[in-house]
């Protein structure tokens, strides 16, 4: 009798809610990242840097608090992407995408879910406003909800995606899915070919940031090892000190120093990087050529140095290095004036060093490399000069012959080259005219040759180079650092 008497009270209670126009209390609500919908993909920002500010806090959560962890969503994007950089701006300053917390969101289409006897509310996190009068957008966040750092990386690289133009997806594991609240904070494939196909354009865009953490005076050596920067100041004054630099977040450390000693000019010292590894050394000297070369390992997982098997012979004058098909190569002259160009291969796995006649190409002047260049492109290196009559030079170990003479980036009439670098599948080189006029930036396409880009802007000597994340960093002797995105 109890039981029939229960039953048919609640029989009555949901009638009577049935016949109001009220919703039915929820117990506990169920969450979804965005009612956001978007069907097909459009670029929504001309330019590649992005700027975002958080303009409040919420009730339960202060941004400046999760710093770093809110740099992630926006990381992903950019990595995935090349092109883009996003540039987080104060709470005061203008922005492309605002983030506001606010305590109640913009009435959308309610949505309940389709399980249990009576389907609750599903309440919506977040949204996204985009502006009349420019490409600007804002994301409301609630600012009520119990965030924490996982969730906010989730809503946010959804967010992300949409004020970029991104089409939302139905497969939980994308980014672009606006359900899936738990899921990772992460791209799947679907994401990364959206963002690059739909941000395709390169940007040819400078931009100087802080001087350099490393001080004013030249680096000896940089190497890039997974997208960081590994930077050798000078053995005299800083006992080989080593750091480590992050562009994504512009943060330095110190690591272990080399324990040997790398005497000589710094043109004449060189790197290559093969698997997790940097292999550091001198392979010309021209005080001391003929003789065999130390080459030291660096491991930055491990964050120690050891040595390898030394290379059995040194050039003369400057060098140059690279890394093809999972091989490091050295090449350099053999005599100062006029003589053969001669390559060396080093392999990781026998740890041995060969060479090859093959490999060795006769050269008008050794001393014209002096002011010669060098970037690898596809299994390529090249050694470019644009001074006076010198030639400029490709080696492919794999090819008969293995030099041929390639083209250089300007008409030889009184520039030098004094940078090369190669980034997206592209080679770069920097020229300078002797008078002093502007300095012009080149790029090499292997089917097309090579195109003037607009002029370099940096006016100080350039001291070093080295590529993350297909963007470019270069630094001057008096300490600027700058950045170009291809």
């Amino acid at each position: 009798m109890i039981h029939l008497l229960r039953y048919l009270l609640f029989v009555s209670l949901l009638l009577a809610f049935s016949c109001t126009d009220k919703e039915l209390p929820l117990a506990q609500p169920d969450y979804q990242i965005s009612d956001y919908q978007l069907a097909n993909a459009s670029r929504r920002f001309d330019q590649c840097t992005i700027r975002y500010a958080f303009r409040n806090r919420s009730k339960t959560t202060d941004p400046a608090a999760l710093q770093k962890e809110l740099e992630v969503p926006f990381d992903r994007w950019s990595v995935a992407n090349g092109y883009l950089t996003f540039e987080q701006v104060t709470a005061s300053a203008p922005a492309d995408i605002n983030i506001v917390f606010a305590d109640s969101l913009r009435p959308g289409q309610p949505q309940y879910t389709s399980f249990g006897l009576i389907g609750q509310r599903i309440e919506v996190l977040s949204q996204l406003v985009r502006a009349t009068t420019d490409s600007s957008c804002t994301i409301y966040l609630s600012g009520v909800y119990g965030w924490n750092a996982s969730s906010l990386q989730r809503v946010l690289v959804f967010q992300i995606g949409a004020a970029l133009g991104l089409a939302t997806s139905a497969n939980p594991a994308s980014a672009m899915s606006g359900q899936q609240l738990n899921a990772l904070a992460a791209l799947d494939s679907s994401d990364i070919n959206a963002i690059r196909r739909v941000y395709s354009q390169p940007c040819d865009s400078w931009k100087r940031l802080k001087d350099s953490p490393f001080g004013p005076s030249s680096p000896d050596l940089v190497f890039t090892l997974q997208n960081r920067a590994f930077v050798l100041m000078d053995a005299v004054f800083t006992a080989n000190a080593l750091w480590e630099y992050l562009p994504l977040t512009d943060s330095t450390r110190t690591r272990s120093p080399l324990p040997g000693l790398l005497e000589s000019s710094s043109d004449s010292r060189r790197s290559f990087a093969l698997d997790e590894a940097a292999y550091v050394g001198i392979p010309a000297n021209s005080f001391d050529p003929g003789g065999q070369a130390t080459y030291w390992r660096y491991r930055p997982a491990t964050n120690q140095w050891d040595t390898i098997a030394p290379l059995p012979r040194r050039g003369v004058g400057r060098a140059f290095s690279g890394a093809l098909a999972n091989k490091g190569y050295v090449v350099m002259p053999t005599r100062f004036l006029t003589d053969t160009l001669v390559a060396w291969q080093y392999d990781p796995v026998t740890n041995g060093w060969i060479t090859s006649p093959k490999w060795a190409t006769a050269i008008p002047s050794a001393a014209g490399l002096e002011s010669s260049k060098s970037f690898t492109l596809n299994d390529n290196l090249y050694l470019i000069n644009v001074s006076f009559s010198r030639a400029s030079f490709r080696f492919n170990p794999t090819q008969v012959p293995a030099w041929n003479p390639t083209d250089s980036p300007a008409p030889r009439d009184s520039q030098i080259a004094i940078a090369a670098f190669s980034a997206r599948n592209y080679g770069f080189c920097i020229t300078e005219w002797v008078d002093g006029r502007p300095r012009r930036l080149w790029r090499y396409d292997p089917t097309k040759g090579w195109t003037e880009l607009k002029n370099c802007p940096i006016a100080e000597r350039i001291a070093y180079t080295f590529t993350s994340n297909n963007r470019v960093y270069i630094g001057t002797d008096n300490g600027q650092l700058w950045r170009y995105t291809p």
